[in-house]
C-alpha cells in the first residue's frame, strides 16, 4: 500500500483522464521498444511542462524522499545513488486484453520504479512483471511499487480481460519512473 486513499483518488483522476480516446499513444510514439509491446502509454513529462500539475508525478516523486529509499542506500552499494540528484522521466502505460511487453532491459537508465494500479474488483488475469533470468515474477498488485536496476531484463505477461471495453479502465496501469544519475 504505497498510497493513502486520498492520494489514490488524485491518481485515479489522472488515470481516468488519460484512459479516453486519443489520449494514450501507440508504442512507436512514446519511446517503447518497438515490436515488443502493444500497450499504449504517455510520457507525462512531455504533457506537463510543470510537473506539479500532474498528480501522478507529484506523488510518485515523493517516493524518493521516503525513509525506505534512505534505507535502501545503506543496504547495498548499487542503491547509494538514490539519495543523490537524479533526473526522472515518468511514463503512464495501460495494458488491456492481449497486451504484453516482451523481455527487454532499460540499459540507458540507472533505476526503474514501477507502480501498479487497477480498478477493484480486478477484472483481468496475467500482467505480471517477469524476470526470466531469475525465474521470478512480481504479481503487480494494486498500489504496489517495485524498484529494479535498469540493466535487469524484464517483461510483462499478457493481460487477459473479458467483458471490458478498452476505455472503461479495468486493465492494468503501470506508472514507470525512469531514473538517470545526473
Amino acid at each position: 500500500n504505497v498510497y493513502e486513499e486520498d492520494e489514490l483518488e488524485l491518481i485515479w483522476d489522472e488515470l481516468k483522464f488519460f484512459t479516453r480516446p486519443g489520449k494514450l499513444l501507440p508504442p512507436e510514439e512514446y519511446g517503447a521498444a518497438v515490436g515488443k509491446t502493444e500497450a499504449s502509454a504517455i510520457v507525462l513529462d512531455r504533457v506537463f511542462s510543470n510537473n506539479i500539475h500532474s498528480n501522478i508525478i507529484s506523488l510518485e516523486t515523493r517516493i524518493l524522499n521516503t525513509n525506505a529509499v534512505q534505507k535502501l542506500s545503506q543496504v547495498h552499494e548499487s542503491c547509494r545513488y538514490f539519495c543523490n540528484d537524479i533526473k526522472l522521466t515518468t511514463k503512464l502505460r495501460y495494458y488491456h486484453d492481449g497486451e504484453s511487453y516482451d523481455t527487454h532491459a532499460d540499459y540507458i537508465y540507472s533505476y526503474v520504479f514501477f507502480t501498479y494500479f487497477n480498478k477493484t474488483p480486478k477484472k483481468y488475469e496475467g500482467g505480471e512483471l517477469i524476470f526470466p533470468d531469475h525465474d521470478y515474477s512480481f504479481p503487480c498488485d494494486n498500489n504496489t511499487t517495485i524498484l529494479i536496476p535498469g540493466y535487469i531484463p524484464h517483461g510483462v505477461n499478457e493481460v487477459s480481460i473479458r467483458d471490458s471495453d478498452y476505455y472503461d479502465g479495468y486493465g492494468r496501469y503501470c506508472v514507470t519512473m525512469f531514473a538517470t544519475l545526473k
